[in-house]
């Protein structure tokens, strides 16, 4: 058991003492005034006093064991509020996280790893339940991509339907480039964050330094 410190124990063994003979005398006097005949006329208070001292000893002598039961309670006490207080900066870290894209989908987007998706992966039948099984790291999708789809019309909607259900299951995200060629600025935005691009066929973007993932050769 833990040692306390020699005032402590006084302390605690002079309150305890107190309180037990201040319990044990009103226990007797309650008793022995409802039931008057089980003390000899004139010594109530001589029973009164002695039970009193014998509550309070026995309350002095368990003063090490009390007083170790109220510091583990305090100390459990501290600490369920203590990681109370820790979920709770916890949660509100998480959450300035999803409110301003940081965390673990902020390492993809700064180029630690993960893919980008071209127009033609897209239209693939197939790719988002590919990119969602499959995949590890969210899957960049250029603006410029998403226009270019978008240009096809009826030809472009499977890919379009694709791209919307992996931004709702939070697979990829849309990354700005401004205007240009999608094979030139796919090849570029892939090297700069350094991901893996997928396309139709690993062909299609000729001698690209980035690897780049034939889809349909894949799927096989």
């Amino acid at each position: 058991m833990k040692k306390y410190s020699k005032k402590t124990l006084i302390i605690t063994r002079s309150i305890m003492f107190a309180l037990g003979a201040a319990l044990g005398f009103l226990a007797m006097y309650g008793m022995l005034s409802a039931y008057p005949d089980l003390s000899p006329k004139g010594f109530a208070y001589v029973y009164c006093a002695g039970t009193g001292l014998l509550v309070g000893l026995v309350l002095l002598l368990s003063s090490s064991s009390a007083l170790w039961l109220v510091f583990t309670v305090c100390g459990g006490v501290k600490s369920l509020f203590a990681g109370k207080r820790a979920d709770s900066k916890e949660l509100s870290r998480l959450q300035i996280c999803e409110e301003n894209s940081e965390c673990e989908d902020e390492k993809i987007r700064n180029g630690n790893g993960g893919y980008l998706l071209t127009a033609s992966a897209l239209m693939c039948g197939g790719i988002d339940k590919f990119c969602r099984d499959w995949l590890i790291g969210g899957a960049a999708v250029l603006d410029i991509t998403v226009s270019k789809l978008i240009e096809l019309g009826e030809s472009g909607e499977h890919a379009l339907k694709a791209y919307k259900t992996l931004l709702d299951c939070g697979c990829a995200y849309t990354a700005a480039v401004g205007k240009g060629e999608e094979s030139e600025q796919a090849i570029l935005y892939a090297q700069k964050h350094g991901l893996r691009i997928i396309a139709a066929t690993s062909s299609e973007l000729g001698d690209c330094a980035s690897p780049v993932l034939g889809f349909e050769e894949i799927s096989g």
